[in-house]
């Protein structure tokens, strides 16, 4: 019955997880690009991004 309950909690946080990385999919390809440019994002840029970011 434990092992049934986790594995819904599990499941569910995975579902959840799924969800935001493609609700954010643009800004997540947005920020890889910019990785691959200067190595780092920090600052003012960084909180550009995560200012982006979609919740559910």
């Amino acid at each position: 019955m434990i092992d049934k309950e986790i594995k819904q909690i599990v499941e569910k946080g995975h579902q959840t997880a799924l969800a935001i990385l493609n609700a954010n999919r643009e800004l997540l390809q947005s920020m890889a690009e910019k990785l691959l440019e200067t190595e780092v994002i920090e600052g003012e840029t960084l909180h550009h991004f995560l200012s982006q970011i979609k919740p559910l």
